[in-house]
């Protein structure tokens, strides 16, 4: 992102926890793990039909145990005007699965410190392998 003309240090720090790059041609949004501070996104995704304080209403009346399905999202009452089309589409681009976790470990070994960042990828059920690591804080 750091390459995008007019790109400057304070768009990219409002830009950089909305933005994901994954290696692969389609992702999808897990409704189930946005922070209510990633709120605009669901705005944006249900544009004109969500505004800002529904959007967050919406990740805030999330279930404790997360939706179970994108159906059952889209039942919210919040949605309930979002056109039977739009839904169809969105149900294309929203998940309540992740196959790709971010892993942030701070370890501290006879008072040095040191931060690992490592992407994991999940192969399938019961196995897991690690895209990349970093050591050192990363951007």
């Amino acid at each position: 992102m750091r390459v995008v003309q007019g790109m400057d240090a304070g768009l990219y720090q409002k830009l950089k926890p909305l933005v994901c790059a994954l290696p692969m041609a389609r992702q999808q949004i897990n409704i189930n793990t946005l922070d209510v501070t990633q709120s605009v996104i669901l705005e944006a995704l249900f544009d004109p039909w969500l505004s800002p304080v529904q959007a967050r209403a919406l990740l805030q009346q999330r279930p404790a145990k997360g939706w179970e399905d994108v159906d059952q999202f889209l039942a919210q009452p919040l949605l309930a005007d979002v056109d039977d089309r739009t839904k169809k589409q969105l149900k294309t681009v929203l998940s309540v699965d992740s196959n790709y976790f971010w892993l942030r470990s701070d370890i501290t070994v006879n008072e040095i410190e040191l931060t690992m960042n490592s992407l994991i990828v999940r192969m399938g059920p019961q196995h897991f392998s690690v895209l990349w690591h970093q050591t050192g804080e990363s951007e």
